[in-house]
């Protein structure tokens, strides 16, 4: 069959607890298909996974699209990290990405932003740790504005200090 609709027991303590899952075949050969989409009993609902954690999981790269435009949502594969990406209707060329088009704050780090952006911990701007960047931290009623402190850059927790600016 290239295709298969069908139900799986996954408990049977008491009552049978059915899965309804969903199956197809990308290849003419002659395969069996593989599970594609799964509807717990509990009502989660799981694509590219047998197991949903929530309401609804996504295993592998998601795309929203709108008509010329879109979203990307995935991960690295070796899980150091997830992101969030815009692009065009294509997915070919990168847009810009907004966050609370109709007002509201938005927060790293914390759960109760304050200002359109609130974050919770040290900022950095520039390149990566070691490299050219500035970082701004702030603790309790001080700030401080340096190079990379674990690379020789400028510290103090009372005073504000500007290392060099450069305009133009």
């Amino acid at each position: 069959a290239p295709a298969i609709i069908g139900a799986v027991v996954t408990n049977q303590t008491g009552y049978n607890i059915k899965d309804l899952y969903f199956a197809t075949r990308n290849t003419i050969a002659d395969s069996a298909p593989t599970e594609r989409m799964r509807i717990t009993g509990a009502g989660n609902v799981g694509i590219g996974t047998t197991s949903p954690q929530g309401k609804l999981n996504v295993y592998g790269t998601t795309y929203i699209q709108g008509s010329t435009a879109g979203v990307r949502i995935g991960g690295d594969d070796a899980g150091a990290y997830g992101w969030i990406s815009a692009y065009d209707q294509n997915i070919s060329a990168a847009k810009n990405l907004v966050l609370q088009t109709g007002g509201g704050n938005v927060g790293i780090g914390t759960t109760s932003p304050y200002k359109a952006l609130s974050v919770s911990g040290t900022i950095v701007a520039g390149s990566s740790a070691g490299g050219s960047a500035i970082y701004v931290r702030g603790t309790g009623t001080s700030i401080s504005f340096n190079r990379d402190p674990d690379n020789g850059g400028m510290s103090n927790s009372n005073a504000v200090f500007v290392e060099s600016i450069v305009l133009g």
